[in-house]
């Protein structure tokens, strides 16, 4: 028995991130839905910031958080290069990483690294720049609990583009405000940039 299960039974109330962790911990746990609270983040106000003359050239694509698998980094760039052999030119900015230029480079085909731009870290102030800067904004995760990335890219007014898991489906209905597809897919990934 861990001690999170231990908590999770006994405790007074419980806080849960998103609907699909409020309906397994009543599920689960049996736990009465009036001692369970679901968590609502707010966003924080961004600056208005005037989208950039674009250049004509290709659409840029952000992916704004740290560079790991569970975030979907491999499906990311599957995706990409399946956009590149499709001959769909496409520019990736990806913010707030953690890992250095050349560790995340380095997981990029040769062919595209003059078209992705790493910033390991930003301040507060570049975040709305980012987001104004971008066509579209991806989250191809395998588990989020409440992505506040996501969350700030849709109050930005950006296009988004998320893997279809807990956290994700409580702010994105797809094709309303926003395109889901299924943890993974870079098929499907690629086919909703492109």
């Amino acid at each position: 028995l861990r001690q999170a299960d231990f908590a999770l039974r006994h405790a007074r109330a419980v806080l849960v991130l998103n609907r699909d962790d409020l309906a397994e911990t009543q599920r689960h746990y049996r736990r009465r839905p009036e001692d369970l609270f679901l968590f609502r983040n707010g966003v924080d106000p961004l600056p208005d910031t005037p989208r950039p003359q674009k250049d004509g050239g290709p659409p840029t694509v952000l992916f704004l958080g740290s560079w790991l698998a569970r975030k979907g980094t491999a499906t990311l760039v599957r995706a990409a290069d399946l956009l590149r052999r499709r001959g769909t030119a496409v520019r990736f900015v990806l913010a707030g990483t953690g890992a250095s230029e050349a560790e995340v480079l380095g997981a990029w085909p040769a062919e595209l690294r003059g078209a992705v731009r790493v910033l390991p870290t930003f301040s507060s102030s570049e975040e709305a720049a980012l987001y104004a800067g971008a066509d579209l904004f991806v989250l191809p995760s395998f588990f989020e609990g409440q992505p506040l990335a996501l969350l700030q890219a849709l109050a930005a007014g950006c296009c988004c583009l998320a893997s279809d898991i807990a956290g994700s489906r409580d702010l994105i209905s797809h094709r309303e405000n926003g395109l889901l597809h299924a943890p993974g897919d870079a098929i499907a990934l690629a086919d909703e940039i492109a």
